[in-house]
This record gives C-alpha cells, structure tokens and sequence, in this order.
C-alpha cells in the first residue's frame, strides 16, 4: 500500500499535535500492513508558489479548447503542479495533517490544493464528466484546534469543505479526525484530549486497512 502524508504545520512534532496524532495512525497502519510505503510532502520545506494567470491558462485553457499549445512560461508555471501531482497520483491512501488557524487551515495548504486538484493531473473533465486520473481509494484528514471549534459547528463546515474539495478530484471516501482543546492555557484535559485522539487515529487506521483490504478480495 502507497500512502501519501500531505503536512501542512509548519511546527516540529514535538509541538504539534496533528503531527503525533498522523504519526500514531501511521504506526496503527504499519502494525496490520506489512508493505506499507510511506511518500511525505512537507509544504513548508516545499511550499506551493501562489495560483497565477500562466497556470490558470495551462490548466484551464485546454479545457476549452483541446487543441491550446501552453507556452514557456506556463508550462514553467505548472513545474510544481505536475510534480505533487505525479506523486499523488501514486497514492492508495491519503492523509491531510493540519492545524486550525484562525478558524480555517493554513493558506499554504489552500495554496497546494489549488495548485495540485486540477483538471488534467488529478482529473479529466469533458464528455464524460469528471473521470479520475488517480487510484486513491480513501482519504484521511487529522486536524487539530487550539480551541473547541465544534461547540459553534465550525468543525462540519471545515470538513463539508475538505470533502467536497477532494470528491471533485474523485476521492469518495474521506475519514476525519479533530483533536481540539489543546491550548493548555485554556483547557485543563488537553492532554487526554491528545491521548484519545491518538487511539482513534490508531483504531481508524485498522478499520481502513480492513476495508480496502476487503475491497481487494471482493
């Protein structure tokens, strides 16, 4: 099994929450799946470089009209696109690793999701609608949250959007996990908070192993 690791907290592990708990659903996926292979994008040591006018016309303008021929400067604008992309196209499984920030995700994680789900790497768009261009079967997002966010339903609307955003590029099935409460000023039971988060994320990683496990022998 490939699993893409997409991280977008800048922090060190021992500073990150969303970091320990992925690293605990990995160490629950490698005790129950033996040829387990591991590709991480760290997006703050490479970063996406912002949407522009040269890729929206690599990516776009074909759309339109099959028969564009991009020119050098975009087709030097899609470097990146085209490289994150390969990756995850060779991905089984993917995990999102994020923080809250200011009630939403970090930008550059925004920025990597407008550079990389695009028409033409991820997905093709024409007669026959969206058709995927990878093999990702599952998707799993483990955030953590300074504050409480699912006590004003910030939460459903983080993950409704996470959801859709990956359904368009064809990843149906998407799996969540949100450890909030962890500014220690603030709540007292933070690190129980963390320690029940990680044990989900273990249990989460069996489930899924057993299911695409029986995906592949039905």
């Amino acid at each position: 099994m490939q699993l893409v690791h997409l991280v977008s907290d800048p922090l060190a592990e021992s500073l990150s929450v969303n970091k320990r708990v992925s690293a605990r659903f990995i160490g629950g996926l490698r005790a129950v799946v033996p040829d387990l292979s591991i590709e991480t994008l760290e997006l703050d040591r490479d970063p996406p470089p912002f949407y522009d006018r040269e890729l929206f016309r690599f990516v776009w303008e074909p759309v339109a009209d099959p028969a564009y021929r991009p020119s050098a400067s975009e087709r030097a604008a899609a470097q990146y696109m085209q490289r994150h992309a390969e990756i995850l196209r060779s991905a089984d499984l993917l995990l999102l690793s994020a923080p809250v920030w200011n009630y939403y995700l970090p930008a550059i994680l925004k920025a990597w999701i407008d550079q990389v789900l695009s028409p033409g790497e991820m997905f093709e768009l024409g007669a026959r609608g969206r058709v995927p261009l990878h093999r990702i079967r599952a998707m799993v997002s483990i955030v953590s949250a300074g504050g409480r966010i699912s006590n004003e339903g910030y939460d459903r609307s983080l993950f409704h959007l996470l959801q859709a955003t990956f359904q368009y590029a064809g990843i149906e099935r998407h799996h969540e996990l949100l450890i909030e409460g962890q500014e220690p000023a603030l709540y007292a039971d933070h690190a129980q908070r963390e320690a029940q988060g990680a044990a989900a994320a273990e249990r989460l990683a069996v489930a899924i192993a057993q299911d695409l496990a029986d995906a592949n022998s039905a």
